[in-house]
């Protein structure tokens, strides 16, 4: 509701102030980063996809704050941003890119943890993101970047039944 997005501005402004008169003392690029990724979700909430992306930017310059698969989670909140805003092309351009750092990351954790790569849920929704920018352009590229979402996540948890759901859709506009 209306009521519940002002709310929501007020509490993430409030929270602003404050977290930027804590940095100016205490220079803690974690509480920034959190902050800005969560303004990212706020406005790609009520739908104001350039607030969300003017979060983003600020976000960037406290980046050394972030966890890598943090970073690749709000990589995809940009991307939904971009969607929002009916630039598919530029959301295309993040979704793949970010891709490209989930994959990396997978790899690394496997060599790391001296572990086979198992099923990724970050990769799994990263490529599910993909799924959904290409089913909005009407691209049938988006079964494939489906398919791999699913083949990630865990059969009947949340996220296996809206990729699914997603995909199903894409189906459905694509027999037209």
């Amino acid at each position: 509701t209306v009521i519940d997005q002002d709310k929501l501005l007020f509490i993430f402004s409030a929270l602003e102030r404050c977290c930027i008169h804590a940095n100016a003392a205490r220079k803690d690029s974690r509480m920034m980063y959190k902050l800005y990724n969560s303004g990212i979700a706020a406005f790609n909430h009520i739908g104001d996809p350039a607030n969300a992306r003017a979060c983003f930017d600020k976000g960037l310059s406290y980046v050394d704050g972030a966890y890598v698969d943090e970073f690749i989670r709000t990589r995809n909140r940009l991307t939904v941003s971009y969607c929002d805003g009916f630039l598919f092309d530029k959301a295309e351009e993040i979704v793949r890119d970010t891709i490209v750092h989930a994959e990396l990351l997978r790899e690394n954790r496997s060599m790391i943890f001296k572990t086979e790569e198992r099923s990724d849920l970050l990769y799994g929704i990263t490529q599910s993101q993909c799924g959904q920018v290409l089913a909005y352009m009407r691209d049938g590229e988006a079964e494939e970047h489906f398919l791999k979402a699913l083949n990630e996540m865990e059969k009947g948890s949340a996220n296996y039944y809206i990729s699914s759901s997603y995909l199903l859709h894409h189906y459905i506009d694509m027999n037209d």
